[in-house]
């Protein structure tokens, strides 16, 4: 029978590891040195030979370009040590907000490049990806980058900021009077996911109202629906600056009397670039709860703002139905 065989890359050690042991089994183990030069070397010490390969490997701020290189050779290296499959577990997909051409002034497609395709073309044409693992895609219209001989499990893990909620009794059963929780859509493109999010809790959710004044910067404007006293939850697929989901804070708790109570925050991918691990972790946020699906060490500076949530458990679940050939679909039902 072949075997499982988890190679970790150098960006996420503890989820790996993880994972490992929720599979009672050993890493596979690897030498990645950096030369002088800035190249990247990757070599497995074992022998992975007829074994299903999992790489487990994310993007982290600032050396997203080095990740995904050391990515593709280590697919490459596994592929050579003649692994009977491999496939990359990769919770945040590299470019995934480079998703298709903007139209300029004149409603027609930038001269740009489409670059979540242009990287999914180079995991499974330039070294032979067998699949991909990637937990909430940013638009879902990147698992059609792929063809359809490379497997694309894209997780929702909504039901892990479920049991969150629930456990942390801020979903109750009974409210006893007092006033639900309200989703917090934090733009256009979200209100869907949030919709969905909001009617697996029987909730109702606001839409937030903003323009974007350049990369990375946006204004809201207004919050569309009714928000006055109660407990407010954004949720949205990552946080990058923070920079509207503070701005989101501030319309929220403006209105005093008739604003929100206490407002969450919640993401799958906590990127945070520039200071925005500081400007959240002192911000009014009752609490910032996001996976690990990036390793974040400097979150522990604020311990009461924010918490993690493990996908070692669901990603280890998703590796073993994809080796045993069985169905994801129980894994990621989000009932609520």
């Amino acid at each position: 029978m072949k075997k499982i065989a988890i190679i970790a890359g150098s960006t996420n050690l503890i989820l790996a590891q993880g994972i490992a042991n929720e599979l009672k089994i050993q890493l596979t183990s690897r030498i990645i040195e950096v030369f002088a030069n800035g190249e990247i070397d990757a070599e497995i010490t074992e022998t992975v030979a007829g074994s299903e390969v999992f790489i487990i490997q994310t993007s982290v701020t600032g050396n997203v370009n080095d990740n995904f290189v050391e990515s593709l050779l280590l697919i490459d290296a596994a592929k050579r040590a003649r692994a009977i499959k491999v496939y990359l577990v990769q919770p945040i997909f590299p470019y995934q907000r480079q998703d298709r051409r903007e139209a300029n002034k004149k409603g027609r497609p930038k001269r740009k490049s489409v670059s979540a395709k242009v990287i999914a073309n180079c995991y499974q044409k330039a070294v032979g990806v067998d699949g991909v693992v990637v937990v909430k895609l940013h638009a879902d219209q990147i698992e059609g980058f792929f063809d359809n001989d490379c497997i694309v499990e894209n997780i929702d893990p909504a039901k892990l900021f479920i049991d969150y909620l629930k456990s942390n009794g801020i979903i109750k059963a009974n409210y006893n009077g007092h006033k639900k929780p309200t989703m917090v859509s934090p733009d256009i493109g979200a209100a869907k996911s949030t919709d969905d999010f909001a009617k697996l809790l029987d909730l109702e959710y606001v839409l937030l109202n903003k323009r974007r004044v350049k990369a990375g910067e946006s204004e809201v404007l207004h919050v569309i629906g009714d928000f006055a006293g109660r407990d407010c939850i954004i949720y949205d697929d990552l946080i990058d600056t923070g920079g509207t989901v503070l701005k989101a804070l501030e319309k929220l708790k403006e209105a005093k009397e008739k604003g929100a109570k206490d407002v969450y925050l919640m993401a799958p991918h906590g990127v945070f670039s520039k200071n925005a691990i500081h400007k959240l972790g002192q911000s009014e946020f009752k609490k910032i709860v996001i996976t690990d699906s990036i390793d974040n060490p400097v979150i522990y500076r604020y311990p009461d703002k924010f918490d993690v949530i493990s996908l070692a458990p669901l990603l280890a679940s998703v590796i073993r139905n994809i080796h045993d050939l069985e169905s994801l679909s129980g894994l990621v039902d989000n009932g609520g």
